[in-house]
């Protein structure tokens, strides 16, 4: 597994629920989770309601128990049901999770092409107008989509409506064909 969190971001930000866990991170190179908080592109979520089990070898998924305790300070502790190990205690620390700021990302890219314009969301999480640039002798609108990992029946659609015919550009994440409807 890359070390490097930019691809697995990537591939996360078409996703549904586009998140990382605690555990997914661990994967990263040290300073990968820093470097995409600063840029706003991840923002610290709930904590996780599921967790993998780490104290057998079935790899399941338990949803999170949560227990009066006099060892917390919090007076609560975590624990998930093992078939194998009986109650497992889950250190807070792991139930940790970051969100994709997908909308950043969208204000990233028309901060890095000098667009001028506000960033406005057309489709709320899936696709935004970042603004207009002079480029080969005309204005050009540009839009940014994202397509996920279910059919997002309509981006292409709303991309037309607000595209200018011939002079807009469409930046796209993810596989196209799942934007068409």
């Amino acid at each position: 597994m890359s070390r490097d969190p930019w691809p697995a971001f990537l591939l996360r930000a078409e996703c549904d629920l586009p998140c990382f866990s605690f555990d997914e991170i661990q994967s990263w190179a040290p300073d990968g989770l820093e470097r995409l908080t600063k840029l706003g592109l991840l923002r610290e979520g709930d904590r996780a309601q599921f967790v993998a089990c780490d104290a057998c070898d079935d790899c399941h998924v338990e949803e999170v128990i949560w227990q009066p305790s006099v060892r917390d300070a919090s007076g609560m502790r975590a624990y998930i049901p093992c078939p194998v190990e009986g109650a497992v205690h889950v250190p807070i620390e792991r139930l940790r999770q970051w969100t994709v700021d997908i909308g950043a990302l969208a204000r990233q890219h028309a901060a890095s092409m000098e667009l001028a314009g506000t960033v406005d969301s057309v489709l709320p999480g899936r696709l935004w107008n970042l603004g207009r640039r002079r480029l080969a002798g005309r204005f050009r609108d540009v839009f940014f989509a994202v397509a996920t990992s279910r059919n997002d029946d309509g981006i292409l659609e709303a991309a037309t409506r607000h595209l200018n015919a011939s002079h807009g550009i469409l930046l796209a994440l993810g596989d196209m064909h799942r934007m068409k409807g």
